[in-house]
């Protein structure tokens, strides 16, 4: 089940965290950065945890993790 809901929110990452249009900028609008917030049932007792930030970080470059519990 853990697995599971990594891979959730994975899948989540890739369609939630579209980059803004080119011409947001254009129109006098700022863009903020996506905000991730990571809570997982995982543990702390594995490299899990930081193996699916390192995998956010290279989908999400320009987002800001927070993380709220494992």
């Amino acid at each position: 089940m853990a697995v599971f809901q990594g891979f959730l929110v994975l899948g989540m990452l890739l369609f939630g965290c579209a980059k803004p249009k080119a011409d947001s900028h254009i129109a006098g609008s700022t863009a903020s950065l996506p905000t991730i917030v990571f809570m997982t049932d995982f543990g702390t007792a594995n490299d899990v945890v930081a193996i699916c930030k390192a995998v956010m970080i290279g989908i999400a470059p320009d987002a800001r993790f927070m993380d709220v519990t494992h």
